[in-house]
């Protein structure tokens, strides 16, 4: 096994990093997921087509888990988003590059790797399309995987504004004044 796992170890990296490592790895689960498969069950197949289920705003960004990875200091947290925003932007062109080329254990790749980057945010809202990908390009069926990227793109979109909506609000904060040492 060689995937990492950052802490804090969020459900959703330690279930896609057990479903990567193979067949019959114990299942975590949350109360609406759904329920574990037994080994002896076919692999859940790649989506074909179609558009996975939009989240609220309020479903859309684990704002805990981005306050503690951007911190709460306004220029901190600019610093994280351009990163993110900067690095997830280029991914995911060249990602959409890889679906339209048929590439599809590069789309596989990709997806996984953006997928890692938003866990580590708590940017749950793009998980879904970013895992339809994900298991198009290892199933090598990337038939309406410009469908599912269309969503991971728009759904990125959205949280762009939360984080302009988040950086705002610390901004507006007051600064806790630093006291000078005579």
């Amino acid at each position: 096994m060689d995937d990492y796992i950052s802490k804090p170890v969020s459900l959703e990296a330690l279930q896609s990093a057990l479903e990567h490592w193979g067949p019959g790895a114990p299942s975590v689960t949350r109360a609406r997921s759904a329920p574990p498969t037994s080994e002896h069950a076919a692999p859940t197949p790649a989506p074909r087509t179609g558009v996975v289920a939009e989240f609220s705003e309020d479903e859309l960004v684990d704002m805990q888990r981005l306050t503690q990875v951007g911190g709460s200091d306004p220029e901190s947290f600019r610093e994280m988003m351009d990163l993110f925003l900067g690095q997830m932007g280029g991914e995911m062109q060249e990602l959409r590059a890889a679906i339209e080329a048929g590439k599809a254990a590069q789309a596989a790749r990709l997806a996984h790797r953006c997928y890692g980057a938003s866990a580590t945010c708590g940017l749950i809202g793009i998980f879904p399309p970013l895992r339809a990908l994900e298991r198009m390009g290892k199933a090598g069926e990337l038939e309406g995987a410009l469908e599912f990227w269309t969503q991971a793109d728009h759904t990125l979109n959205r949280i762009r504004q939360v984080f302009e909506r988040q950086l705002a609000s610390l901004a507006d904060r007051p600064q806790p004044r630093q006291t000078q040492v005579s």
